[in-house]
């Protein structure tokens, strides 16, 4: 299932999102976006500051009488730092948390550009967010996409100063319908 996502926040935007259901595997998601950082991000990227970033994709069943039952969550987190002695930028990523961005362990890449960096994170290809056994057949679920700035890991003085807050909001969500094939 493929549908265009309008989330937009300034000019970056998802542009594309996929859903594959596998029959005894699970739901796999595949999105391509567009980041553009406001100058403030990449000033504090250019001084050596390290910033965060995080996708999150949450399946809930909407219900009438309740709150909604979340089904399934999955979260992919990214680290993006400068490094000036070697002008080379480099990306790590974890599934677990944005701490572990921080430790030498995991998949970390080096770029020779931003823009080569930032291209490696806008798309993501094969997620596996759910199994099978987690999802009901025939069921509608609402698919929450977040796709942003780590916002817990921004550095203290800019969360205080009331000029930077702003510019560090980057978090483009869209939401769609996703209907689970019936069983034969």
């Amino acid at each position: 299932m493929s549908v265009p996502a309008p989330a937009q926040f300034g000019d970056s935007l998802v542009q594309e999102v996929r859903l594959l259901y596998v029959p005894q595997d699970g739901l796999y998601f595949s999105s391509a976006s567009v980041l553009m950082l406001p100058a403030s991000v990449r000033a504090a990227l250019e001084q050596g500051i390290p910033v965060y970033f995080m996708a999150e994709v949450r399946l809930t069943r909407p219900r009438w009488w309740l709150l909604s039952h979340e089904d399934a969550f999955q979260q992919r987190f990214w680290r993006l730092s400068y490094q000036p002695l070697t002008r080379k930028w480099r990306v790590q990523m974890s599934s677990i948390s944005s701490e572990h961005t921080d430790q030498p362990t995991g998949l970390a890449q080096a770029f020779d550009s931003l823009a080569d960096a930032l291209a490696s994170m806008q798309r993501i290809a094969g997620w596996k967010v759910a199994r099978s056994d987690e999802l009901r057949p025939g069921t509608v679920y609402d698919v929450e996409f977040a796709f942003g700035l780590d916002k817990r890991r921004i550095p203290r003085p800019l969360q205080i100063s009331e000029v930077g807050r702003a510019s560090w909001d980057l978090e483009l969500v869209m939401h769609r319908l996703f209907e689970m094939p019936s069983l034969p």
